[in-house]
């Protein structure tokens, strides 16, 4: 059932979850960064209103370089979406505008392959 939120470290993880769970957002956050502080109210936002369809995994950039460097994701905070099992969406940075526009892509994407 999606709603989750998920904390992963290392991409053998990622992978085993990607086989099994084919829609998600991936966000890609570290404790000493303040743009993903300052973020993370806001994605919890919309995320509560998607989570019906996605869960949320997280990846730390200090516990988690071995996804991180997997993803080739090198800029906090990072959003990336999957659409059944495959990259549908992406963000860098924390403007607030451009981290709707990702959850709405996301969602409109969802829709395109569920229905």
């Amino acid at each position: 059932m999606p709603g989750k939120v998920l904390n992963f470290t290392n991409r053998q993880e990622f992978k085993e979850y990607l086989k099994k769970n084919p829609n998600f957002i991936v966000k890609f956050t570290a404790t000493w960064c303040r743009p993903c502080r300052e973020s993370t109210p806001l994605v919890m936002e919309f995320f509560e209103q998607c989570k019906r369809y996605l869960d949320l995994v997280i990846v730390d950039a200090d516990s988690g370089t071995d996804i991180c460097s997997y993803l080739k994701v090198r800029s906090f905070p990072t959003l990336l979406s999957y659409v059944a099992r495959q990259p549908a969406e992406s963000n860098i940075g924390a403007n607030d505008g451009d981290i709707r526009a990702f959850f709405l892509a996301t969602m409109k994407r969802l829709s395109q392959n569920v229905w």
